[in-house]
């Protein structure tokens, strides 16, 4: 009685476990089948991928004017600071044009005597030609103080000092009550027209840069409109920045003519230099190629079903990859 007890209570247990086992199997089927159904899926697609090596740079003009005057005297005003823009015409400084208007009076008052004298002179020879050396000598004279005073009036005007081209005000060098001696320097104005980009590229990206590559600038404060450029010169001599070694590079750029930018010199940029660009080709997202040791293989999914299909992958970029054997376009494909 009790092994019967005993043989039914065992059987009992076993039927228990084995609906358990079919309805574990059935509810990983059907998870298993959900989660295919709800994978995210990436479709082949045919379009160019470009390889690029990114740096950072900043802005810098082949144009810097220094700025002096024929005039000298006390400074007056500085109308700018260093960091402004100007336009050409603009008002630098102001010096006090007292001493400068005075010679232009002396000046003049210089000519009428000398213009005098060449009138007398005149009249003489009239009457003597001994005297016809003295008209030319009175003529030379007023020649002279005509010349002194033309240049009287130009360290008059040159009191008033103004930008001779637009740009930015890189340095000032004198201050309002200083006293000015004339020929010296005022301030340097770094032109905003023929602006470049220097950047510094890594020794191991060196390699892969030449004259001519095209690049992609985009100015920190215009991150909307990238501009177009293309590498003029890289130096072959190294300098050690931060602890690594890094190699100069000058990019010369395109200013769009749709959208013009207030871009200075100094201003930041960031800068992707493309090292190879592939066109025509199938592209995939990184993330969709698996591996098993050596071999690269996808999930195609193909009538509802996920099906392992070999790939030959080529050039990488931006986090797609060339697809260059093994898949067709339009072909769907899991990502992992």
């Amino acid at each position: 009685m009790k092994d019967t007890f005993l043989n039914r209570r065992n059987l009992l247990i076993v039927g228990v476990l084995l609906i358990a086992a079919i309805l574990g199997i059935a509810g990983w089927q059907a998870f298993g089948s959900r989660a295919g159904a709800d994978a995210t899926t990436a479709t082949v697609r045919r379009g160019s991928l470009k390889s690029s090596i990114e740096t950072s740079g900043r802005l810098l003009s082949r144009t810097t004017r220094s700025v002096s005057s024929i005039a000298s005297g006390a400074v007056k005003i500085v109308a700018v600071r260093e960091g402004e823009m100007v336009r050409a015409g603009d008002v630098l400084i102001v010096l006090d044009d007292t001493p400068a208007r005075a010679d232009v009076r002396r000046a003049e008052r210089a000519v009428e005597a000398a213009e005098t004298r060449v009138g007398v002179a005149r009249q003489r020879a009239l009457t003597d030609d001994k005297a016809l050396p003295d008209v030319a000598a009175a003529a030379s004279e007023a020649d002279n103080a005509r010349t002194a005073l033309a240049s009287a009036n130009d360290r008059l005007t040159a009191t008033l000092v103004l930008a001779p081209l637009d740009g930015l005000i890189s340095g000032v060098r004198v201050a309002e009550g200083s006293n000015y001696g004339a020929g010296a320097e005022i301030a340097t104005i770094t032109g905003g027209d023929d602006l470049y980009v220097t950047a510094d590229l890594d020794e191991i990206d060196r390699p892969l840069v030449g004259e001519g590559q095209e690049a992609t600038v985009t100015v920190t404060s215009f991150p909307a409109t990238p501009l177009v450029g293309r590498i003029v010169a890289l130096s072959a001599t190294s300098q050690s920045r931060g602890g690594s070694t890094v190699y100069p590079i000058q990019i010369t750029i395109e200013r769009p003519p749709d959208a013009p930018l207030a871009l200075l010199p100094g201003m930041t940029v960031d800068v992707r230099i493309i090292t190879n660009a592939r066109d025509n080709i199938l592209i995939l997202p990184s993330g969709a190629i698996r591996r098993a040791g050596e071999r690269q293989y996808v999930a195609v999914r193909r009538g509802g079903e996920d099906v392992e299909v070999e790939v030959r992958t080529g050039a990488r970029s931006g986090g797609e990859v060339e697809i260059a054997d093994g898949l067709a376009e339009g072909d769907t494909v899991v990502l992992r």
